[in-house]
C-alpha cells in the first residue's frame, strides 16, 4: 500500500476518476460518494455507522475484524457505484513536518528524503511510509526546497488499507485527516486569497489545518475531542455513555440539569478554544507566516452541540463558521435534506476524502 499525499485542487479541474471517501473515526464510520457534472458535483450517497466503543484508540484499530463487519454492513447498505475507496489516518503515528532539503530537483529529493526525514522523524526508516508535497523553492548558491513531510507508521496504514478491502472496497489512497479538511473547503470554496483555519473536532483527537490559495501553511493533531466532554456528563449526570452522548447533541429542557452542565460546557469547550489558539498563535511566529487567519471553519461531531462556534470566537476571537462540506453540491433526490443538514459537519474529511480522483 502507498501512502499517498493529498494534493488541494477544485474537483473540476482534476483529471481522473473519483473514489469512495472513507472515514473511520473513533465514534462514527462516515461514507461520501460524490459524482462528477461536469465542472460541478453531486451528492450521490452518504451514510454512517457506529463504530463500537474501543474498536480503534489513538488512532490505531483494536479490532480490525470486528471494525470490518461495522464497515461491511453499511457499504452493503450503501451501494456505492464507486469501487476504489480513499480513507484517512492521523494521531500519534503520524508525523506532518515543514522542512527544508538541499535540493531543486524531484528526483533528488525522492532519493534523499528518507535520509533527510530521519532528522525529524522519531520512527525507524524502515518502520514508515513517506510522502511530501513542494511548497517553494529557491534557487542559487544555497538551492533549497522547502516541503511539507508526511510520514505514518506502515503497520497504521496496512491497517486501514486492509480495513478497506475486507470490507469490499479497494484501498485506493491512504490520506492524512488535516489535508482532507483542506480538500473539503477547497472543494466548497475553491483557492481562496485568505488564510483559514480548518478545525476538526473528533471524539478522541482534533485537528487543525491552516490554509491559503490551496496549500497546507499549518496543520497538527491536538489530543482533545469530544469523548472528554462525554464523560465529564456521565460523572456530573451519573448516566451511561451512550444516555450522556445523546445528551450532549440534542440537549434538555430540563432547567435542573442544564444549570449542571451549562458551565462545564462552556469552561471546557473555551479552554478548547484557548488550546488552538495556541496553534494559531504559533503559526502567526513561524517562518512559513504568509498573513493572520481571518477566519476559522468547524467541523466534526462536536460542533452539533448548540453554542459551539461562539464559545469558540470568546477565545480565539476570530469570525468562526460551522462547516458545510455540501455547500453548492448538486443534492440526489433520494437524500433527506432535514438528515444532511443534521450530519454535514460530521462530514467533512469524508466529504475531502470523496474529492480525491486517481
Amino acid at each position: 500500500m502507498i501512502f499517498l499525499f493529498s494534493s488541494f485542487l477544485q474537483l473540476g479541474s482534476q483529471k481522473g476518476n473519483l473514489v469512495l471517501g472513507v472515514d473511520v473515526g473513533s465514534h462514527t464510520i462516515k461514507i461520501v460518494e460524490f459524482q462528477k457534472v461536469g465542472n460541478n458535483k453531486l451528492l450521490r450517497r452518504i451514510g454512517r455507522a457506529m463504530t463500537p466503543e474501543g474498536l480503534i484508540e489513538d488512532g490505531v484499530i483494536k479490532d480490525r475484524m470486528a471494525l470490518s463487519k461495522v464497515l461491511s454492513g453499511l457499504v452493503q447498505n450503501f451501494q456505492p457505484k464507486l469501487k476504489k475507496g480513499a480513507t484517512s489516518i492521523s494521531g500519534f503515528s503520524t508525523i506532518i513536518k515543514r522542512i527544508d532539503v538541499p535540493f531543486v530537483n524531484i528526483t533528488d529529493i525522492e532519493l534523499n528524503l528518507y535520509t533527510e526525514a530521519e532528522k525529524y522523524v522519531p520512527f525507524e526508516m524502515t518502520d514508515i511510509y513517506l510522502d511530501f508535497h513542494v511548497i517553494k523553492q529557491s534557487e542559487g548558491v544555497k538551492a533549497a526546497t522547502e516541503i511539507f513531510l508526511v510520514a505514518a507508521k506502515k503497520d497504521i496504514v496496512d491497517s486501514f488499507a486492509e480495513l478497506l478491502q475486507t470490507s469490499g472496497v479497494f484501498p485506493a489512497v491512504v490520506d492524512v485527516d488535516p489535508f482532507a479538511m483542506g480538500n473539503a473547503y477547497e472543494g466548497v470554496y475553491g483557492i481562496q486569497d485568505e488564510v483559514v483555519a480548518l478545525i476538526d473536532l473528533g471524539a478522541q483527537k482534533s485537528n487543525i489545518n491552516i490554509i491559503h490559495k490551496g496549500e497546507s501553511l499549518f496543520a497538527r493533531d491536538i489530543p482533545l475531542g469530544g469523548n472528554q466532554i462525554t464523560r465529564e456528563m456521565m460523572d456530573i449526570t451519573g448516566l451511561e455513555f451512550n444516555a450522556a452522548e445523546a445528551l450532549k447533541v440534542k440537549g434538555t429542557d430540563d432547567p435542573d440539569i442544564i444549570n449542571e452542565l451549562g458551565s462545564t460546557f462552556h469552561e471546557m469547550l473555551l479552554m478548547w478554544g484557548v488550546e488552538f489558539k495556541k496553534a494559531i498563535d504559533f503559526y502567526n511566529i513561524s517562518p512559513g507566516r504568509i498573513d493572520g487567519v481571518s477566519q476559522v471553519f468547524l467541523s466534526g461531531g462536536c460542533v452539533l452541540m448548540n453554542g459551539v462556534d461562539k464559545i469558540f470566537e470568546e477565545s480565539l476571537n476570530i469570525p468562526v463558521n460551522i462547516f458545510d462540506p455540501f455547500k453548492n453540491c448538486i443534492i440526489d433526490k433520494t437524500i433527506d435534506h432535514e438528515y444532511l443538514m443534521s450530519v454535514a459537519p460530521q462530514m467533512t474529511i469524508a466529504a475531502g476524502l470523496a474529492s480525491r480522483v486517481v
